[in-house]
């Protein structure tokens, strides 16, 4: 039911980690602040999201990464 993130931030910003599920809503922004620079890792309690396909999204000042994530239940 948890899901690991792990990411690093080379300069202070601001960041924002959003779940979003195939149809393009954002089901869950585990993150949206401020951090200093340096290395994250955050768990979220992803037991109240069906299974699925989901794309997560790390948004800092410096740009925006996607990734794929499966969930399996």
């Amino acid at each position: 039911g948890k899901v690991s993130f792990r990411y690093y931030i080379e300069a202070p910003s601001q960041v924002r980690l959003s779940l979003i599920n195939t149809t393009g809503s954002v089901v869950a922004t585990p993150v949206d602040a401020y951090q200093e620079a340096g290395a994250y890792e955050m768990s979220y309690d992803a037991s109240n999201l069906p299974a699925g396909i989901y794309v997560y999204t790390l948004e800092t000042n410096k740009g925006k990464e996607t990734k794929r994530l499966v969930i399996i239940k």
